[in-house]
């Protein structure tokens, strides 16, 4: 029979690597959205600390929410144009 509480530890550890990854900026977005989804799965466990997971989920809405803080500041209270559009020779 197979051992699930090393999955479900191990999906907490992908949560946690997840959230950090999703402050940057390369994977940002997608891998902030992964540990969100992984964070609340890896929650369900009752052997894992409700702290930790709490921890994890915060972490991708973080990295969820630090791009559209970055561009309502961006366009909206500094007046920058939106950066999407088209540049021409």
């Amino acid at each position: 029979m197979k051992d699930t509480r090393t999955h479900r530890h191990s999906l907490g550890t992908v949560a946690l690597v997840l959230g950090v990854a999703g402050l940057l900026p390369i994977p940002g977005l997608v891998s902030a959205i992964g540990a969100v989804v992984c964070g609340h799965v890896a929650a369900r466990d009752p052997d894992d600390n409700p702290t930790h997971a709490r921890t994890r989920v915060i972490l991708g809405w973080l990295g969820i929410a630090a791009p559209l803080v970055f561009l309502f500041v961006y366009c909206l209270v500094l007046g920058y144009p939106f950066p999407i559009h088209r540049y021409q020779p």
